[in-house]
């Protein structure tokens, strides 16, 4: 795989209608010593360490390698090690980087839409805790290159096709979170 690629996708009346789009996908590797990000982005996406930055979507990223920082308003200092999902939120601060020495491999997805807007505020995610450790997990991986396929062929119809991947990565990593509550509940893991 590439050290980078990403793709700003345009959403039209189809995919508004359809509840849940896309609006980037991306991967990044980072090795050390390299300057973060390494790859120029769209200015409405231009992450600058000072002064951070406010997004429109939500996004969520996976770190597969590597360990960084976080910083976001509701949590202004957080170590973030390989195999920890992130979710950002709309118009809330944020900002993060690989740690120089390690760097760190990174993968993405922006996604919004009434359907993203009503799961997001049921409380399945929220803005005070936005980490899922799920380790290196290969069923994200796979989900992940999956999203970044359909954008590299982007066929008739790849921006429901991204949704639904999408929709399926939050359904697991929600799994996910799920069973680790349960870690210290031995009557919790057996139900």
């Amino acid at each position: 795989m590439n050290h980078t690629f990403f793709k700003y996708l345009k959403v039209g009346a189809i995919e508004e209608r359809w509840g849940l789009y896309v609006t980037s996908v991306g991967y990044s590797k980072v090795e050390p010593n390299q300057i973060y990000p390494n790859e120029k982005h769209p200015e409405s996406h231009d992450l600058i360490w000072p002064p951070g930055r406010l997004l429109p979507d939500y996004s969520l990223l996976f770190i597969a390698r590597g360990k960084g920082v976080f910083g976001s308003k509701e949590n202004p200092s957080s170590d973030v090690e390989e195999g920890t999902c992130f979710f950002l939120f709309p118009q809330v601060w944020h900002r993060y980087r690989p740690d120089i020495k390690r760097g760190w491999e990174e993968y993405w997805v922006g996604f919004n839409g009434y359907y993203a807007q009503q799961l997001m505020s049921e409380g399945f995610f929220n803005k005070e805790s936005p980490f899922i450790h799920i380790r290196l997990n290969k069923d994200i991986l796979i989900l992940f290159r999956r999203l970044l396929d359909a954008v590299k062929e982007s066929l008739t119809g790849y921006p429901q096709q991204l949704a639904g991947i999408t929709l399926q990565l939050l359904g697991l990593i929600h799994t996910v979170a799920l069973h680790k509550s349960f870690d210290n509940d031995p009557v919790g893991r057996l139900i």
